[in-house]
């Protein structure tokens, strides 16, 4: 998940916490605020990136949005 989280800041400008900073490599953690475009933009690059590394990594994923 460090990865995924790399990948979101370097290529889509979205800033989340690995989870392996709280002992959780598996997870994320997500904050969010700002104007409802942003968020939109910012949560469509999270589902994809975590859909992407579920797929590469064999996990369950939930329903595309």
């Amino acid at each position: 998940m460090d990865e995924a989280c790399e990948e979101l800041a370097d290529v889509h400008g979205v800033l989340v916490v690995p989870g392996s900073c709280f002992g959780h490599p598996d997870r994320m953690r997500i904050g969010f605020g700002g104007p409802t475009e942003e968020l939109r933009h910012g949560l469509r690059a999270v589902a994809d990136v975590v859909a992407r590394t579920a797929d590469k990594e064999g996990c369950l994923r939930w329903p595309a949005l």
